[in-house]
């Protein structure tokens, strides 16, 4: 099949999925009747409710800002409803926009509200005669595919800064570790998902990990160690701090000169809930930590994930990025 042919294929099972999606939502969630004379405000709600999967604390914070650019060109009020697994507002809060919406400030009726499941790329807002526009985004996008679609110059950077900053533990967490860095440093990412058994990503990526055999496991540690050395000769005069979603991992590096990792426990935020907020917390402290970094690595291949995660970092406050394959 051409990529062409393929492109379409995708487009369109993307498209019966998402509004598949909107149509359970709406079924399920929302009143079919509108008895309620309390007065909505008109915005865009961006929702992370545990409805429909969101994906991790990258895909979360990325749709918010380039939604948010969308409707900053629409001149429409935006907002983030965030409760699952834990308050949004309780880690990062509001810098120069105010984006916190009460569950109560929701319009319930399916009436008054017009439903968007969608991914950023494709993502078309208007009110018609809805109150208010809820939408549940599945990741996706790019800030320079609306700056050409609106003919904007949004940077992610600033649109970030003007959505967040850290709340005040997070903050603290922030300048603790930069102090005990105590000085510049290069910012290193790896994700290896469930391929060393110790992180849990839901069951298709858990099974995936099953294939790694032992040996293969301890060649892949031996390459990523290696792709870590060859880092660190590049910038003799820098610590190297390492993020990664595997503590077997990063337990195997800790003792490495001029490493420095951040301790915690490690989890996805869209497979485990009931968690302490302080556990959710960690995953922010690793995204600022790597946003901090003078340069950005991502380490892939051999198994090794694509993430988003350090990209995110970089666009926030717009650095460099470099993508290495082992």
């Amino acid at each position: 099949m051409s990529s062409k042919m393929e492109k379409i294929k995708r487009s369109i099972i993307n498209f019966l999925w998402m509004n598949k999606k909107k149509f359970e939502l709406s079924i399920k969630y929302y009143l079919k009747t509108n008895f309620s004379n309390q007065k909505y405000d008109k915005c865009c709600v961006l929702k992370f409710d545990g409805r429909v999967y969101s994906g991790g604390l990258a895909d979360r914070l990325k749709s918010a800002v380039l939604i948010y650019a969308i409707c900053k060109t629409k001149d429409i009020p935006f907002k983030i409803y965030f409760s699952v697994p834990f308050k949004l507002q309780d880690i990062l809060t509001p810098n120069m926009y105010n984006w916190i919406i009460a569950e109560k400030e929701l319009t319930k009726s399916i009436f008054d509200t017009k439903i968007i499941t969608s991914f950023i790329g494709k993502l078309e807002l208007n009110y018609r005669n809805k109150k208010q526009i809820h939408s549940y985004n599945f990741g996706g996008g790019d800030i320079n595919d609306i700056n050409y679609q609106y003919h904007t110059n949004y940077s992610f950077s600033s649109l970030f800064q003007e959505l967040f900053k850290p709340g005040e533990i997070l903050s603290l967490q922030i300048d603790n570790m930069k102090k005990l860095i105590g000085g510049p440093y290069i910012s290193v990412c790896f994700r290896f998902q469930s391929i060393l058994g110790d992180f849990y990503e839901g069951e298709y990526y858990r099974k995936k990990g099953l294939t790694f055999d032992e040996k293969q496991k301890e060649e892949l540690i031996e390459s990523t160690v290696n792709s870590l050395l060859m880092i660190s000769e590049r910038h003799p005069n820098n610590t190297i701090l390492v993020t990664a979603d595997s503590s077997i991992f990063l337990s195997k590096i800790n003792k490495i000169p001029k490493i420095w990792t951040i301790p915690g426990e490690i989890i996805h935020m869209e497979y485990t809930r009931n968690n302490a907020i302080s556990v959710y917390r960690k995953s922010f402290l690793d995204l600022y930590m790597l946003s901090g970094g003078e340069k950005i690595y991502r380490v892939s291949g051999k198994g090794l994930y694509e993430s988003g995660f350090p990209m995110v970092a970089a666009f926030m406050a717009d650095k460099e990025i470099e993508y290495i394959n082992l």
